[in-house]
C-alpha cells in the first residue's frame, strides 16, 4: 500500500477558518450578503409560514427552501414518572399547577413519556439543589434526568447552493422579517 502524505499548513488553515467565521459574523450583524451559498434563516412560528412561503415564491426562492425543526436546548429536569398512561400524568400536572408550580408540563411522547416535567434547569447540580432545598413537591419518586433537545414550535429555513442573485434576493426579503436572522451554514448545528 502506497503512503500518501498530505501537506497542510495548519496555522494558515486555522487563520483562514477564523477569517471566514469573522466575515460570516460581520454579515450577520450588518445584514450585508457574504460570499457563501448556504444560509439558515429563522426562527419562524408555524403561523408565519404561509406568508413566508408566499414571499419566497414571489422571489423564486421557494424551491430552494428546506424546512428544518428548531430544537430546544438540552436541559436537566426534575421528573416524575413514567406512568402507564396519560391520565395519571394529566392529574399530576393539574395538581402541581394548583400548588403553584407554573413550569410543570406533561411529557406525552418520547423516551420520558408518560411523565411529568416539574421544573427545568441548565445543570444537573441546579436541579438536584432545587429538590434538596425542599422547593420541589413532596412526592415520592422525583428524580433529575437529562432532557435532550426536542423540537420547539419553531422552524428554520435552510437554503443551499444559492446563486449570487438568489443570495441578494434572500437578504432583501430577510430585512422585512423582524426577529429573524440569517446565518451562514457554518454556524448551523444540524
Amino acid at each position: 500500500m502506497a503512503e500518501t502524505k498530505l501537506k497542510v499548513d495548519v496555522p494558515e488553515l486555522v487563520l483562514a477558518t477564523i477569517e471566514a467565521r469573522k466575515s460570516d459574523e460581520n454579515a450577520r450583524i450588518s445584514g450585508t450578503p457574504i460570499d457563501a451559498d448556504c444560509f439558515v434563516w429563522g426562527p419562524f412560528e408555524g403561523r408565519q409560514m404561509i406568508a413566508v412561503r408566499s414571499t419566497l415564491k414571489q422571489r423564486g426562492l421557494l424551491q430552494k427552501a428546506e424546512i428544518s425543526d428548531r430544537f430546544l436546548p438540552d436541559r436537566w429536569i426534575v421528573y416524575l414518572g413514567p406512568y402507564s398512561n396519560d391520565i395519571a400524568v394529566r392529574a399530576f400536572v393539574k395538581q402541581f399547577r394548583q400548588q403553584g408550580y407554573k413550569n410543570v408540563r406533561p411529557i406525552l411522547s418520547g423516551a420520558l413519556s408518560y411523565g411529568v416535567e416539574i421544573e427545568t434547569f441548565e445543570s444537573k447540580e441546579q436541579a438536584q439543589a432545587w429538590i434538596n432545598d425542599k422547593k420541589a413537591p413532596d412526592v415520592k419518586g422525583l428524580r433529575v434526568t437529562n432532557r435532550l433537545g426536542e423540537p420547539s414550535d419553531k422552524v428554520d429555513l435552510v437554503f443551499r447552493n444559492l446563486t449570487e442573485d438568489q443570495r441578494q434576493a434572500l437578504f432583501a426579503i430577510w430585512k422585512r422579517w423582524q426577529g429573524t436572522e440569517i446565518q451562514n451554514c457554518s454556524f448551523y448545528q444540524k
